[in-house]
């Protein structure tokens, strides 16, 4: 009887295990994401598109010279609840990685150095 149940609730573990990766997997990106960078809002719009885990698109944002630009998103993937990609902005290589939550995401970015990091969250 206890055998049987352990093996009850191992099944149901397991079970609930791979429903949470399913979803956390099946979440959708794809579209256009407002940024607020350092807690500033700013005219910044990050557009993705996802196949599977694979992650592409662009990142509009104003330069030092105040004109947008359209950064291409390089290396996108997602794992679980986590994106993680780089661009390259004003010949500066940056990494981000995002924690997904529904439509809202949480954003470090690296700058010029590891040490420089922007914090930022986007919504759609």
């Amino acid at each position: 009887m206890l055998k049987k149940l352990h093996a009850s609730l191992s099944v149901i573990v397991l079970v609930l295990s791979i429903t949470s990766n399913a979803r956390a997997q099946g979440a959708n990106l794809s579209g256009a994401w407002q940024l607020t960078v350092d807690g500033k809002p700013r005219t910044s719009v990050l557009t993705l598109t996802q196949s599977g885990n694979t992650v592409y698109g662009t990142l509009a944002m104003r330069g030092e010279r105040g004109k947008i630009q359209n950064d291409q998103i390089e290396e996108g993937k997602l794992v679980g609840n986590t994106l993680t990609f780089s661009f390259m902005h004003e010949q500066v290589r940056h990494h981000a990685t995002a924690l997904i939550s529904g439509n809202s995401m949480k954003l470090d970015i690296t700058g010029k150095s590891d040490d420089q990091v922007f914090h930022a969250t986007a919504s759609r």
